[in-house]
């Protein structure tokens, strides 16, 4: 199972966010990836692609028509993904 969250699992599993929260930031800080069944072992992509590549995901081109994009099969403690490989 492959679970996006627009906020951190520390903010939306416990005070959740504010009304204030919501017209500060939108829809959300970042992009988390929830890495298995616990809400707390999630991986945070980067917000460009030159953190993307320095922090791991490999950098690819399946063709002219796709663009470039970024793979990752692991989260940052070396386990793989339960999903599988992520592509952004």
């Amino acid at each position: 199972m492959l679970i996006e969250d627009f906020e951190r699992a520390a903010i939306i599993c416990t005070t959740g966010r504010t009304e204030e929260d919501l017209e500060m930031d939108g829809t959300g800080t970042g992009l988390w990836l929830q890495n298995g069944r616990n809400p707390f072992e999630n991986v945070k992509v980067p917000m460009n692609r030159e953190d993307a590549i320095a922090e791991g995901w490999t950098r690819n081109q399946c063709n002219e028509a796709m663009g470039e994009n970024l793979f990752q099969a692991y989260d940052h403690e070396g386990r793989i993904f339960e999903f599988g490989n992520v592509c952004l």
